[in-house]
């Protein structure tokens, strides 16, 4: 049984698509989540111990890194996922926002407060 409903789906692609990536990395990688999503594969485990080609807790990340007020609301209420989901997704964004800002020279700059901004609202 597939966990995951085709609205939710549309929904992540929805969202996802106004969003400028950083870099060709980025881009590289917002592309492979659409189209895995699209693809109907399921995107976490139907059951254990089966784990899906990729973990969708990474690109639940977005609620933190691209959204913010009804929008990331929407988000997380569209995809419907599990409380300790959305706890792994806030660690990861977490992680993903210190490691980015360690690598900003200058701590003073606009990129850098980005970083601090989703750190303060992940902890939140």
């Amino acid at each position: 049984m597939l966990c995951v409903i085709p609205q939710c789906r549309n929904t992540f692609i929805i969202l996802s698509a106004p969003f400028i990536p950083y870099d060709d990395v980025e881009q590289k990688h917002i592309h492979d989540t659409c189209r895995w999503i699209e693809s109907g594969e399921p995107i976490f485990r139907v059951q254990k111990p089966d784990v899906p080609n990729k973990h969708s807790v990474c690109d639940l990340v977005v609620a933190w890194t691209y959204l913010s007020g009804k929008a990331r609301e929407t988000f997380i209420a569209e995809m419907d996922m599990d409380a300790d989901t959305w706890l792994r997704a806030r660690a990861w964004a977490l992680w993903k926002a210190t490691f980015e800002l360690c690598q900003i020279a200058d701590k003073n700059s606009a990129d850098a407060d980005g970083q601090r901004r989703i750190i303060d609202e992940v902890v939140q």
